[in-house]
């Protein structure tokens, strides 16, 4: 008895106080991560402040229960009497895999990208109208390129007509004469 009061009992009453303390820990680990991320697509809470409402449909796992109506429906049917996608989801179930599940993805920014295409298309024109001014830049260019070979020719001919005026170049099409 004595050997049970002080020694087995308080090394047991330790043990069982620190199964609970882990146990407490995971549980608030758990909480706490339910209410910074969404259980079902897995996406942090600040990507959903954008879209008002979204976040309060989700907190705490609210979310979830959707999901588990829906399988509990799906083993409850026949698979005959399913659709195309139910029947997708029915048969990652019974492979046991999760493909079915929106991670990353949620209903209201599929909306929103649904109802705003016009920012690929203003991309697009941005992306056009670069490219036309890119052209009339490049034309340019090639017009001063041009203008700047027809002025370095003037200057050449320029150039050989002064060394000619001053005898240091023979004239064009004339020949030397030596004197003998």
């Amino acid at each position: 008895m004595l050997w049970w009061n002080f020694l087995l009992q308080p090394l047991m009453t330790g043990l069982i106080i620190d199964s609970f303390d882990q146990l407490r820990h995971l549980a608030n680990a758990s909480k706490q991560d339910m209410e910074k991320r969404c259980i079902i697509s897995d996406i942090e809470r600040f990507r959903f402040d954008g879209f008002p409402g979204e976040w309060e449909q989700r907190r705490g796992g609210k979310y979830v229960w959707n999901y588990f109506q829906f399988i509990e429906w799906l083993q409850r049917q026949s698979p005959t009497d399913l659709s195309a996608p139910q029947m997708t989801v029915f048969a990652c179930l019974k492979e046991d895999r999760t493909d079915f599940l929106p991670l990353g993805v949620f209903v209201a920014k599929q909306r929103q990208e649904l109802q705003e295409p016009k920012k690929d298309e203003d991309v697009l024109n941005v992306l056009k109208s670069f490219m036309a001014e890119s052209r009339g830049e490049w034309h340019r260019l090639e017009q001063e390129k041009a203008a700047r070979a027809v002025h370095e020719q003037k200057f050449l001919l320029l150039m050989q007509r002064v060394t000619v005026a001053l005898g240091m170049l023979p004239q064009p099409g004339g020949e030397d004469h030596d004197e003998e």
